[in-house]
């Protein structure tokens, strides 16, 4: 897959979620990482894609969302709510 195209890894591992297909979700998702550090949709995929006992390892990923939430579609949705659960 090409580097440039990070939308692409985040539909591969959604799909691979949904699949129930979790840790090769996290790879994709972490390999997407790799080419854009910055996008925090990809951190936020990251952190839903791990066990339930990993979750509570994956708040650093749920941080950066918050970090990065300024350039994210989510900010751009009137009404939008982010929760955290462990």
């Amino acid at each position: 897959m090409r580097s440039d195209y990070i939308q692409a890894y985040i539909n591969r591992g959604d799909i691979l979620i949904r699949l129930n297909r979790t840790q090769e979700a996290q790879k994709v998702y972490e390999r997407a990482l790799q080419f854009d550090d910055g996008n925090p949709d990809i951190y936020y995929n990251v952190s839903f894609s791990k066990d339930f006992y990993q979750r509570i390892f994956s708040n650093i990923y749920l941080f950066r969302i918050v970090s990065y939430s300024s350039n994210s579609e989510m900010n751009k949705q009137k009404g939008a709510i982010v929760s955290v659960s462990v």
